[in-house]
């Protein structure tokens, strides 16, 4: 659950990680994907 008073900072720095890990998990899951 996100607090709506957040600062915009909190919810860039938020979002920022999701797509991080978001990323990181995809590149796993394609080397997993293509690995013989």
């Amino acid at each position: 659950v996100v607090n709506i008073s957040e600062s915009s900072t909190s919810h860039t720095s938020i979002f920022n990680w999701v797509q991080t890990e978001g990323a990181k998990l995809s590149k796993e899951a394609d080397r997993i994907h293509f690995a013989p």
